[in-house]
């Protein structure tokens, strides 16, 4: 019985009694047909994987030069609010090339990085870090809104809500002799953390969110006197409890009444000079 497990089996198909074999057949017909089917396969598969992979990775090692452009006059910068300009970041493919960037003058009670010759003005970028899709500044919240999938950033360009996981790419931007603003080539704010530390980023987004506050409150409520209200301050009282009580004394706004004083029953609507009396016991 050892013997027989011993012996090993014949490569030929003739010997293993496959039918239709010939002497000299290694293969049968049926493997050969099954390899030929998963080479046809795999090359079928490549034809449309590779160009994806290519189109996926090849921006990753294309190195883009990006010109320095002249946009703006320095004098016409706010350092409060933002003001929409058009740059050129792919030249010869026309419209598509161009994006939009958003300047501002540098605020010293705002912007906490490092201050150098490349920062005097703020850039950014209005590529949402979601998905791409452009985001908008909208003066009234002091945000920077993104319309696709709800991504809000703050004055600064920081992540304040959504699905974003970094703050708003910026551009290199430096000043002329002749007072002239010119827009570099664009960073990720990440990338520089030397600058950019996140400790920073937060104290910064923390004190610039209660400014915006107050400003949102001062914009939407234009009839009320209190631009900013705060949990501390004296709300108005809520009507909840009935006039019409029976378990607890009277309103005290209504102690006082033009009617004759008589004795206050249980049941009695009205006011007198004192605490109505409480409701008697069930039975």
């Amino acid at each position: 019985m050892s013997e027989d497990r011993r012996k090993t089996k014949s490569n030929s198909t003739l010997d293993r009694g496959i039918p239709g074999a010939f002497e000299g057949e290694t293969v049968t017909r049926r493997r050969f047909m099954t390899g030929t089917a998963h080479v046809a396969g795999g090359v079928a598969a490549s034809a449309f994987l590779l160009p994806a992979l290519g189109f996926a990775v090849g921006p990753i090692f294309d190195e883009h030069e990006q010109p320095w452009q002249d946009v703006i006059a320095l004098d016409e910068l706010p350092d409060d609010s933002y003001i929409p300009k058009t740059i050129t970041l792919v030249t010869g493919v026309g419209q598509a090339g161009k994006s939009t960037v958003y300047l501002r003058k540098r605020n010293a009670s705002i912007d906490k990085e490092p201050e150098d010759q490349y920062n005097q003005v703020i850039a950014l970028s209005t590529r949402c870090m979601h998905l791409g899709c452009p985001v908008r500044y909208v003066s009234a919240a002091e945000r920077f809104i993104c319309p696709c999938h709800g991504g809000v950033y703050d004055f600064t360009g920081a992540v304040d809500g959504g699905p974003p996981v970094r703050p708003l790419d910026r551009f290199y931007t430096r000043i002329t002799q002749a007072g002239r603003v010119e827009v570099g080539p664009r960073f990720s704010v990440n990338d520089e953390l030397d600058r950019f530390s996140p400790a920073t980023r937060a104290s910064r987004s923390t004190a610039w969110g209660s400014t915006c506050t107050r400003r949102v409150h001062r914009s939407a409520s234009s009839t009320s006197k209190n631009a900013c209200p705060s949990s501390s301050s004296p709300s108005r009282p809520s009507r909840t409890r009935s006039s019409r009580s029976r378990s607890g004394p009277a309103s005290p706004s209504r102690a006082r009444s033009t009617s004759p004083r008589r004795p206050a029953s249980p049941r009695s609507t009205g006011s007198t000079s004192g605490p109505a009396s409480p409701a008697p016991p069930a039975g």
